[in-house]
């Protein structure tokens, strides 16, 4: 953190996932791992905040990825794939976070929470 703190102006983005707010069943383990993501973002915040620190978190939203998983079903990938809101790489959203914003622009602007 000390060369952060140095460079002022800096950016850490998280990346967490709405299973939160889901609670799937048999995802105990990622469910709590992603509140966690939450929780440790917005003490970051708090903490860094004072120093020009910016710290968010993207919570993309279904993604379905290439793992092999025995758990989805072609119904729920394709499920997945149409709930998403944005349809636009993740990679995208994370760019536009980590590039230098004043520190003054509103989460909500961002597209977060405050």
């Amino acid at each position: 953190m000390p060369a952060l703190r140095q460079g002022r102006g800096a950016s850490i983005v998280n990346i967490a996932s709405d299973a939160l707010w889901l609670g799937r069943p048999g995802y105990l383990h990622y469910v709590a791992g992603k509140a966690g993501v939450y929780g440790m973002t917005h003490s970051m915040s708090h903490e860094l905040g004072p120093d020009g620190i910016r710290v968010n978190t993207i919570s993309p939203g279904p993604v379905f990825t290439e793992v092999a998983r025995e758990t989805v079903t072609q119904q729920q990938k394709d499920a997945m794939l149409a709930a998403q809101a944005i349809k636009r790489p993740v990679r995208a959203v994370w760019d536009y976070l980590a590039r230098s914003l004043p520190a003054a622009v509103p989460a909500e602007s961002q597209g977060g929470r405050s």
